[in-house]
This record gives structure tokens, C-alpha cells and sequence, in this order.
């Protein structure tokens, strides 16, 4: 069985460790982040013609603090999808339409089935979408809020 690398032991060890996870994955597109962006980088990588170690500093440092506040922002969404997961299970346990909760060891292969089951179902693409858009712009209105 594949471990399950999240936005939360993604960072573990010293090797690059992809995320596979379907909630994580799921997170990252909810707040318009692709899941590289949460990586790493070197100090070395911002040097570029031109920039001396100051300026080279500033986008490492600058670069960090995103990459930080983005993985904040895809562990929040994660958590509120696994509450909403663990909410509608228990208010309908016995309801047919109801979509299992995804496992957290399921790869991204058992995501696309519970989706494809749910349309087989009849349910609608463009609320799975429109939910995640909602998601995202609520997501960047907060953030305007708080910096007001």
C-alpha cells in the first residue's frame, strides 16, 4: 500500500515527497494552489543576474513566507474537508446518494470513482465546481479582511 503523503508529513524526511493525497489535492484546488508551490526551495535557486545577496535574501525570504501561508491556507481547507466528510456521515448514515468519505490511504484513482459514482447518480459537476470556486473567493476575501 502507498503511504499517503498530505499537506501535513509532506515536509517529513529529506527526500521530495510528491502529495498523493485526495484531501490535500482536493484542499489545493479549493484555494487555487498548485501543490508544487507548497515545495521548498533552495536560497541558491533565486540567484539570477544581476541580484546581489540582499536582493537574493529578500525573494528567498519573501518566497518562504507565500509558500508558508499557502500551506496554512490547503491545511485549513483540508481540515474543513474531512469536518464536512465526518458531519454528513453522521447526519446520513444510511442515506443511499450519500458519497463515502474518502480514505485517507485512497489514491487519487478511488476520488475520480466516488465523483464518477456521484454523476452516475445524477449529481451535478457544476455544484462539485462551483463549491470549489466559492471556496477559493472566500478564501482570498478573508485574507483581504484580515489585511484591512
Amino acid at each position: 500500500m502507498e503511504l499517503s503523503i498530505n499537506a501535513l508529513n509532506f515536509e517529513d524526511g529529506e527526500e521530495h515527497r510528491e502529495i498523493n493525497s485526495p484531501r490535500t489535492l482536493e484542499a489545493c484546488l479549493r484555494v487555487g494552489v498548485d501543490p508544487s508551490e507548497l515545495d521548498a526551495k533552495e536560497r541558491g535557486e533565486f540567484f539570477a543576474k544581476g541580484l546581489n545577496k540582499d536582493m537574493v535574501s529578500m525573494k528567498y525570504q519573501s518566497y518562504e513566507r507565500k509558500r508558508l501561508e499557502k500551506i496554512e491556507d490547503v491545511k485549513k481547507e483540508r481540515d474543513s474537508i474531512i469536518n464536512f466528510a465526518v458531519k454528513k456521515s453522521m447526519s446520513q448514515p444510511n442515506s443511499p446518494s450519500k458519497l463515502p468519505a474518502i480514505e485517507e490511504n485512497d489514491t487519487a484513482g478511488g476520488l475520480v470513482e466516488q465523483v464518477s459514482s456521484y454523476m452516475r447518480m445524477g449529481g451535478s459537476m457544476t455544484l462539485i465546481f462551483g463549491f470549489c470556486t466559492f471556496n477559493h473567493i472566500s478564501s482570498i476575501m478573508r485574507k483581504d479582511i484580515e489585511l484591512t
